[in-house]
């Protein structure tokens, strides 16, 4: 298999990683989000065939533009990855794509809160319109597994590096690189201090860690109401505040 990201990355969050952005506070992440550069290169991990390729650029309740593959795992077994929140595909539907082709770029199309790819994968296999199971359908339909597992199907299925607050660059299974984190400091730096100017909120580092991290709601963070809240207390009061903890 092909890591899908072609350039630098780094794993923002985790599979079942709870976030307040959610609607739902019980819901966690059903995926993997890798923060990357606009226009980044996103290639085929496997040979697959494309089930979904759509472009909604101002969805603002899901993933934007998106393309889902079919990868054939053997019999009737395959694999759904999702991909995304993607600024352009370059695959249609029906397309079959080999490991390594280019099948778009990298973005923060839909709701997002930043450049980054979210992938998640979930287990199907090829069955009949009578069975009872969950199912979705392409070119036939295709029963989720393990539907009620809380995540509709989707699973954890890639091996992860131990989670580090800090530096960064060991989170995301790098070698630490000053320059490079200096970059990435100075990109986020600089859209997290025109919000901040945009909604009369004075700048300080931890709107930047807040908002391209996650610690917290991108709506709070650029909230004048909530910002003397948020920044004199820690996560957990935060969250109880908001009632959401």
């Amino acid at each position: 298999m092909t890591f899908p990201i072609k350039g630098e990355y780094r794993l923002t969050q985790s599979f079942g990683e709870k976030k307040m952005v959610y609607s739902n506070p019980a819901k966690a992440h059903n995926g993997y989000d890798y923060a990357a550069s606009r226009g980044t290169t996103l290639v085929a991990p496997e040979d697959a065939k494309v089930v979904i390729a759509k472009e909604y650029p101002s969805d603002s309740t899901g993933y934007g533009n998106h393309i889902t593959l079919l990868i054939p795992r053997g019999g009737n077994r395959y694999s759904l990855d999702r991909y995304g929140h993607l600024l352009k595909l370059f695959v249609t539907e029906g397309q079959e794509v080999k490991e390594g082709d280019t099948i778009g770029f990298i973005d923060s199309t839909g709701y997002s809160t930043g450049d980054h790819l979210h992938w998640d994968r979930k287990e199907v296999e090829k069955t009949t319109w009578s069975d009872p199971r969950p199912k979705t359908y392409y070119d036939f339909p295709l029963a989720i597994l393990d539907y009620r597992n809380g995540y509709y199907g989707a699973y954890a299925f890639l091996d992860e590096p131990p989670i580090e607050l800090l530096p960064v660059d060991l989170r995301y299974g790098q070698t630490y690189d000053e320059d490079r984190e200096d970059d990435w400091k100075r990109v986020h730096e600089n859209y997290a201090k025109k919000q901040a100017l945009k909604y009369g909120i004075p700048y300080d580092d931890r709107l930047m860690k807040a908002f391209i991290y996650g610690f917290w709601d991108s709506k709070n963070v650029f909230d004048p109401a909530m910002y003397t809240v948020y920044t004199t207390m820690h996560k957990p009061e935060y969250l109880k505040r908001l009632g959401k903890l």
